[in-house]
């Protein structure tokens, strides 16, 4: 559930994140494989060891491209 992340990521463990909001969102049958596709796809840009990466402007992008379909398509090559 994308609202209910939203609201952890604003609770008291990332008080800097009380103004974030969702500009994209990809349903997908399983969101841990997504995630861990993502985490892996991005691993090099992590910062720290949370769940924040350094990503560039050209990735935010090409994430906001993606729809279902795209995702499956890259989950299965």
């Amino acid at each position: 559930d994308v609202e209910k992340r939203v609201t952890a990521l604003r609770s008291i463990k990332y008080p800097k994140l009380k103004n974030i909001s969702i500009e994209h969102s990809i349903e997908f049958i399983d969101k841990f494989v997504a995630e861990d596709f993502f985490h892996e796809h991005f691993a090099s840009l992590r910062k720290d060891r949370g769940e924040f990466f350094d990503i560039s402007q050209d990735d935010v992008d090409w994430f906001k491209s993606l729809n279902s379909e795209d995702l499956f398509d890259l989950l299965c090559v």
